[in-house]
C-alpha cells in the first residue's frame, strides 16, 4: 500500500501545493505550543474561576509596580499570574499617565501560553488531531469567557512526530544548516544530544529525539517550527493577524503543513548521510534516508494513512 502510494503520487510537491489531490489528510493537526493575547476589562478577573497572584516587592511586601518613564507618558504595570489546567495566564494591568494633561487610563491585557497537544494528552509524543484542537479551543473560550476571535496569536509551534526504523540520532547528528544558518545543540540527556535548532529572526527550526526527551524509548523524530514573529505565517494566510479562531481553518493548517515541507526541502545535510559533499533535497537519490524522511512528512501532512506512518528508511 505504501509503495503504491509513493509511486502514484510521485511526490510532486507542486500538485500538493495547490490542493489538487483527493483524500488530503485533514485530521492530523501539526499545532502544538502557542502564545496569545487578548484585551479584557477590569471586571474580567472576578468573572472567572482562576486564582491570580500578583508580583510582590520582597523589600516592602507591597504589590510590585514596574515603572517606565517616556517623554510624555509615565506607565505602571502590575503582573497577575494564574493558570487554567495546563495553560499559563498572565494578566497585565497597565496604568498610563499623561505628564502634560495628567489624564489617566488603565487597560488590561491577558497573555495565554501553553501547549494544546500536552493539555489534551498530557504529553506531545503521540499524534494530535483537529477534533482535539477544537475541543481545547472551545474549552479555553468557555472557561476564560473570551471569544476566540478576540485572542490574537503572537507565536506558535507546529510540527510532526515521525516514526523511524533507525535511531533519530542519525538525522540529528548529520543536520548541518538551513540557508547557511548552522544548527546548534538543544541540550544533552543521558550523555546524548536531544536535538538541534536553527534560529532565525522570525522563526526557529527544531529537529530532536522525541523518544529520548520523553523517556518513552520510541524511535520518534520531532520536526518542528516555532514562529516567533507572525508576519511570515500571516502573509501566507493572507491576513494581517492570526487569531485562535483561525487555527480551525483548513487553509491555515494547510499553510503550516506546506511550510514544514518547504523548510525540510531546504535543509542541508552532512556528507556522511549523503555519501558525498553537503547536499540539498533536490539532488538526493530516491533511496536516500533524507528523501525518505521528507516523504514521511508529506504522508503525515497530506496522505491518507493514519498516524503513525511507517516507511522503511
Amino acid at each position: 500500500m505504501t509503495s503504491k502510494f509513493l509511486k502514484t503520487y510521485d511526490f510532486n510537491f507542486s500538485r500538493f501545493r495547490h490542493g489538487k489531490k483527493k483524500g488530503v489528510a485533514k485530521l492530523i493537526c501539526p499545532i502544538d505550543g502557542f502564545k496569545a493575547v487578548a484585551v479584557v476589562d477590569k471586571d474580567w478577573m472576578e468573572s472567572i474561576q482562576v486564582d491570580f497572584k500578583s508580583d510582590v516587592c520582597m523589600e516592602t511586601g507591597e504589590i510590585y509596580r514596574k515603572e517606565i518613564n517616556r517623554s510624555n507618558i509615565r506607565r505602571y504595570t502590575i503582573k497577575h499570574r494564574g493558570a487554567f489546567e495546563n495553560y499559563n495566564l498572565k494578566l497585565l494591568e497597565i496604568e498610563k499617565i499623561d505628564k502634560l494633561t495628567g489624564r489617566q487610563s488603565t487597560e488590561f491585557k491577558l497573555w495565554i501560553s501553553g501547549s494544546f497537544h500536552k493539555s489534551s494528552q498530557r504529553n506531545n509524543s503521540k499524534g494530535f488531531f483537529v477534533h482535539e484542537l477544537k475541543r481545547e479551543l472551545l474549552k479555553l473560550s468557555e472557561n476564560l469567557k473570551i471569544e476566540l476571535t478576540n485572542i490574537e496569536v503572537k507565536n506558535i509551534e507546529f510540527g510532526f512526530n515521525i516514526e523511524l526504523e533507525d535511531s533519530p540520532s542519525i538525522f540529528i547528528e548529520n543536520i548541518k544548516s538551513y540557508r547557511r544558518r548552522v544548527f546548534y545543540d538543544m541540550g544533552v540527556k543521558n550523555g546524548r544530544v536531544i536535538g538541534k535548532c536553527c534560529a532565525l529572526s522570525e522563526y526557529r527550526i527544531k529537529l530532536y529525539d522525541k523518544g529520548l526527551q520523553s523517556n518513552s524509548g520510541f524511535r520518534r523524530l520531532r520536526f518542528e517550527v516555532k514562529i516567533i514573529k507572525m508576519r511570515k505565517l500571516a502573509c501566507r494566510y493572507k491576513r494581517k493577524a492570526i487569531f485562535l479562531s483561525d487555527l480551525l481553518d483548513n487553509k491555515l493548517l494547510f499553510e503550516m503543513k506546506w511550510m514544514l515541507i518547504e523548510l525540510g526541502k531546504k535543509l542541508t545535510w552532512d556528507a556522511s548521510l549523503n555519501d558525498q559533499r553537503p547536499i540539498r533535497f533536490n539532488q538526493l537519490p530516491k533511496d536516500n534516508k533524507v528523501k525518505l524522511l521528507l516523504q514521511k512528512i508529506v504522508l503525515l501532512a497530506f496522505g491518507k494513512n493514519k498516524f503513525p506512518i511507517k516507511i522503511k528508511a
